[in-house]
């Protein structure tokens, strides 16, 4: 009987944990895209609601996206047409530049550091990434 039971249970322990619809991949842009013409475009746009769509969706933008401009490169998360998650830039060496992130829209972390990967004193942040207080 114990065998019978344990059989009947088996496919629900083996399913218990298992999602119910599989992940969804996240999504990653470019910030521009070169037209037919030779004309650059944001692929970007805030409306009205202050949020950040890619153009011609109707949905808030939920994502990665990629800029490379003048050598230098960036990558910011979005969630719900809001900056919000990391976001880092390099310099055209490839060293980082800027690390951070955002919460809902506000920068809550941010660091830099120059060329040669020395990290910078900034006025309004901690060297720790943390905002100073009164800053």
């Amino acid at each position: 009987m114990k065998k019978l039971l344990l059989l009947a249970l088996w496919p629900m322990l083996l399913l218990g944990d298992e999602p119910k619809t599989p992940p969804v991949p996240e999504r990653v842009i470019a910030a521009r895209e070169k037209l037919a013409t030779g004309e650059v475009v944001e692929m970007l746009e805030r409306r009205a609601d202050e949020r950040w769509y890619v153009r011609g969706e109707k949905k808030p933008f939920a994502g990665t996206v990629i800029d490379k401009i003048q050598g230098r490169a960036q990558q910011t998360a979005y969630r719900n047409g809001a900056l919000h998650g990391p976001y880092t830039t390099w310099h055209k060496n490839g060293v980082a530049s800027s690390k951070g992130e955002h919460h809902e829209g506000k920068r809550v972390r941010h660091q830099e550091w120059d060329n040669n990967g020395g990290q910078l004193e900034l006025r309004e942040w901690n060297l720790d990434g943390t905002p100073k207080k009164g800053g």
